[in-house]
């Protein structure tokens, strides 16, 4: 694909849509090197965190919090994820991800409704390192500003 659909960009840097996922860190880091900044992006097991929940993978946060299981194939994972065109085997191996983070974060959400985190912590922006004047922040993180 030689060009980004404007819709992926917008969805990706508009800030009412939280971005979810488990260790997103890296691919906000990827996106940012690919000249697509990403607004509101958060880490699945910082939520699990705040309701007690063991922060573990996506596969088993999905099975521990929604009660499902995620197939994960070690010959589809190492696959070529960079290619022009991603298989049918990828391209549903990231929609069950991508679709496993959306019902945990709502069950989840669900869990914290009363902790009013995402009241004043409603941005959430990957900020990387080099962008970043916060000298307490140790780490390239999807930081909460």
């Amino acid at each position: 694909m030689d060009t980004i659909p404007m819709s992926l960009c917008n969805l990706l840097i508009d800030r009412k849509v939280v971005k979810v996922g488990v260790g997103i860190k890296k691919d906000c880091e990827y996106l940012e090197e690919c000249d697509l900044p990403t607004k509101s992006a958060l880490d699945l097991r910082f939520v699990a965190k705040l309701t007690g929940a063991k922060a573990q993978n996506l596969a088993e946060m999905y099975k521990a919090v929604v009660g499902g299981t995620l197939t994960k194939d070690l010959q589809l994972i190492r696959s070529d994820w960079e290619a022009d065109t991603l298989t049918p085997k990828q391209v549903q191996y990231a929609a069950d991800d991508a679709k496993a983070g959306i019902e945990i974060y709502k069950a989840l959400s669900n869990k914290v409704s009363d902790v009013k985190v995402f009241e004043k912590y409603y941005d959430m922006d990957y900020v990387p390192r080099s962008h970043n004047d916060l000298g307490s922040v140790a780490s390239d993180e999807c930081c909460l500003q």
